[in-house]
């Protein structure tokens, strides 16, 4: 477990861990793909449609599992999955956070977490409570027929979403463990930023600019509320889903797997070079077991 003293009247706040207690990748894995589990039984019992994607999609394709160096799970929903996933979702062991439900959260999506058996130490920090290990759930919202007009309208969020990471930024505190560099970068961030209180409501003012599109208005659909990648889809390409062997379970895929990913990635079936077979972190987020 992370010693994380918290309470300290040090403006500068001390973060040690044990390098023991990291998760491994293999163990970061297998915890996701619990909560996975979680997340598709009730998907299930509830008739909420959705499909893994990104690289979870990959792997579910190309490896029926995990792709070996990945880091985390991807979901999708449409946005009306997504909000009555939200607002109805429970579980015995995991937590969900999302920003329509929580003032505290700074993202435009949601996560489903532990907290049990695991906690993070994060420089991009998304809501001030502590979190384990997660997966993430993306809504998808229709977007313009016209990819010019998609791509000058992601531009313009991709501008939004920057500031919404500089504030995210803004709401650490000083660290010791960190080069004075660092410390110094975040007092720019947090004097752009008001400390960090204007994050609530770029994230608030983003998401209302995501969801601008009714379904029945458009052919197309973009994931919008994390603008890594290339999301420009047919909405006849997530109309239904089938489940497909994940590890150990299944998982659901929607139905023009194919052409989304050959749209995103290209050959998808083929493995990327060596050196881009790297996850997702980079570092800027460590898992750790608590300690018992």
């Amino acid at each position: 477990m992370p010693i994380c003293d918290q309470k300290t009247e040090d403006p500068i706040q001390a973060f040690v861990f044990d390098v023991k207690d990291e998760l491994t990748l293999k163990e970061l894995q297998a915890e996701s793909l619990k909560i996975l589990k979680d997340v598709h039984r009730f998907c299930v019992a509830h008739g909420i449609m959705y499909s893994v994607g990104y690289g979870t999609l990959i792997g579910a394709i190309r490896h029926q599992g995990f792709i070996p160096w990945d880091d985390d799970i991807d979901i999708i929903m449409h946005r009306k999955d997504y909000i009555r996933f939200c607002e109805t979702y429970s579980s015995v062991r995991y937590q969900l956070k999302c920003r329509e439900k929580d003032p505290d959260c700074y993202i435009a999506f949601a996560r489903v977490y532990d907290t049990t058996d695991t906690t993070t130490d994060t420089t991009i920090p998304w809501c001030k409570d502590e979190t384990g290990v997660w997966i993430d759930i993306f809504p998808i919202d229709c977007v313009s027929d016209r990819e010019e007009a998609y791509r000058k309208h992601k531009s313009r969020l991709w501008r939004k979403w920057k500031s919404i990471t500089v504030a995210r930024a803004a709401t650490l505190g000083f660290r010791k463990d960190k080069p004075l560099s660092f410390n110094v970068r975040l007092i720019m961030k947090k004097a752009l930023t008001w400390n960090g209180r204007l994050t609530g409501y770029l994230v608030d003012r983003f998401i209302r600019y995501t969801d601008r599109l009714k379904l029945e208005k458009s052919a197309h659909w973009s994931q919008l509320t994390c603008m890594d990648g290339y999301d420009w889809h047919r909405v006849e390409d997530f109309v239904g889903t089938a489940p497909m062997r994940f590890e150990d379970t299944e998982v659901m895929v929607m139905n023009g797997y194919d052409r989304i990913l050959r749209e995103s990635y290209g050959d998808y079936m083929q493995l990327p070079p060596e050196e881009e077979q790297v996850g997702h972190s980079d570092g800027l987020t460590r898992f750790y077991w608590k300690r018992k």
